[in-house]
């Protein structure tokens, strides 16, 4: 494992498939874009249990999430999963399936113009 730095968008595609998951160890985050992706590819995602991050990570079902700031928990975390590639595999397929349901340019939409709709349709208060 290494730290790449900053990357040019055109690249991140390459990036994710040359990866077994995701790294998302945030202390505070609304619904992080890397997650979405690395999901919507096939990644299993680490990542704290903040913010938007449980909306996209299922605890053992699409990556794993670990509490804010505990350093052990990452590391037994990255530890399982380099003993258990093959629970990686099936965490990042449930994560695109996930992906796909979720975020279906068809159903997307048309669910967002009906959440739209029903916020325009109720009073203030």
């Amino acid at each position: 494992m290494s730290a790449i730095g900053p990357l040019p968008p055109r690249e991140i595609p390459n990036l994710l498939r040359r990866v077994d998951a995701m790294l998302v160890p945030s202390l505070e985050e609304g619904l992080p874009n890397v997650a979405v992706e690395a999901s919507a590819s096939g990644l299993p995602v680490i990542a704290s249990n903040v913010g938007g991050i449980p909306e996209v990570v299922e605890d053992g079902r699409t990556g794993i999430l670990i509490p804010p700031g505990d350093v052990e928990s990452l590391a037994r975390a990255i530890r399982y999963s380099a003993e258990n590639p093959w629970r990686l595999r099936d965490m990042g397929r449930e994560a695109r399936r996930k992906m796909e349901r979720l975020f279906d340019a068809g159903r997307f939409g048309q669910a967002m113009v009906r959440l739209y709709e029903r916020s325009m349709a109720e009073p203030l208060t």
